[in-house]
């Protein structure tokens, strides 16, 4: 983008920022504007730039409405500013990653920051390869959301002073520490200072405005996918492959909010392999990881869509059953069980099988911790074993038991 058409850009920018402490903009001060930006656009040689203007200017004529809010000046203005954006730009260039994104595995980005149209700009290319997008107007904002639903990257537009918002200092160090959240500062400011400051406090990267699309899309899906390599390390269990218990909270907050939402009942079912020491003592340790990753398969294999298999340590696995009562939950475990005591394992030219214990626990009450629930499938599970094993034992509540 030229110097002419970067200021173009920058005094619109400016008029929306003037108009936001208004509570409406008056049809005839949106014509002037219009007029005055196609007039503009001819000084610096933008025709087609001009051209919109013209056209915009003309259909507004024809409209009735009066008054207008920030938001529908912006969109209604858009497409003269995507204009003065994509001038230079190569032709679209990342559908291999968008064929990539279309099978669901979308990620969330957020938005922070009030440039109002240029994120109407980015949202418009992040769409075109599937991705998801939230606009979060201000920092302080964006620093109580994101412990609610937290997006896979963040692209936060900033200038100099906001550099010392202690806001954003902690929703950078939230972010980068807590939460793993790639963060992509942009600004106006194309300094060497402004982006050696932002590395420093924590960006992953740093782009400066205006830049084309694809090259955004690009940077922030190598940022996901280092992201979800990173989830993976954290929350994978090495040997198995299935989740382990860091996971297990995460997970249970949503089988907690349901309840408390929509009122649908789940479960967890906590299994334990029988005499898993003795195939350790006979076999070795490499044939009961053996038997530790079949049965991790197994699990996957077998249990149902929406359900979640964790490591929950040593030869204990969990079972999460959303939307499930407790009579649905031991059919399930049931099926399980007697499925696996049949399935044989083949580990070094021999075959072994085995057999498991469980626990099942309902859960009907989003105010009580999952310590209190993981007690209670333990004490169930301990029942089992105490009957001989290769059986399921439902929990009961506390209030129940003697």
């Amino acid at each position: 983008m030229n110097q002419y058409v970067a200021q173009f850009v920058n005094n619109i920018r400016e008029q929306l920022k003037r108009w936001k402490t208004e509570q409406s903009v008056s049809r005839e001060e949106l014509l002037r504007f219009l007029h005055s930006a196609a007039r503009t656009a001819t000084i610096i040689g933008g025709d087609d730039i001009e051209e919109k203007a013209r056209q915009l200017f003309n259909e507004l004529k024809e409209q009735l409405q009066q008054k207008w809010t920030v938001d529908e000046v912006a969109s209604y203005i858009f497409p003269v500013m995507k204009l003065c954006y994509v001038k230079e730009e190569e032709p679209f260039a990342v559908a291999g990653i968008a064929e990539e994104t279309s099978s669901g595995d979308a990620p969330t980005i957020w938005l922070v920051g009030d440039d109002i149209l240029f994120f109407m700009y980015i949202k418009e290319g992040l769409k075109q390869v599937g991705w998801q997008v939230a606009e979060v107007p201000q920092i302080e904002k964006a620093l109580s959301f994101v412990y609610e639903e937290p997006p896979d990257c963040m692209v936060i537009d900033v200038c100099e002073k906001e550099l010392q918002n202690l806001h954003l200092l902690q929703l950078l160090e939230n972010a980068q520490k807590q939460l793993f959240i790639p963060i992509v500062m942009i600004s106006d400011d194309h300094r060497k200072e402004m982006r050696l400051k932002s590395y420093q406090l924590g960006a992953n990267d740093f782009i400066a405005k205006p830049f084309a699309i694809d090259e955004l899309i690009v940077r922030m899906y190598r940022l996901w996918k280092k992201k979800k390599r990173i989830d993976q390390l954290v929350l994978v269990d090495e040997l198995t492959q299935v989740y382990n218990r860091k996971y297990l909270k995460k997970a249970y907050e949503s089988l907690s909010s349901d309840l408390e939402r929509f009122h649908e009942l789940s479960c967890i079912a906590m299994l334990d392999l029988d005499h898993f020491k003795q195939i350790n003592d006979r076999f070795g340790h490499l044939v009961g990881d053996i038997v530790l990753q079949e049965f991790a398969r197994f699990l996957c294999r077998k249990t149902r869509i929406g359900d979640t298999v964790v490591r929950f340590g040593g030869e204990e696995f969990i079972v999460l059953l959303p939307k499930t009562a407790v009579g649905d939950a031991l059919r399930v475990v049931e099926r399980l069980r007697n499925d696996f005591s049949t399935h044989l394992i083949e580990t070094e030219g021999r075959q072994i099988s085995c057999t498991f214990s469980g626990g099942i626990v309902e859960i009907n009450d989003p105010s009580k911790p999952l310590e209190y629930w993981l007690e209670l499938v333990d004490q169930a599970l301990y029942a089992a074993k105490q009957q001989g094993g290769n059986c399921i034992t439902v929990a009961k509540p506390a209030d129940e038991r003697c």
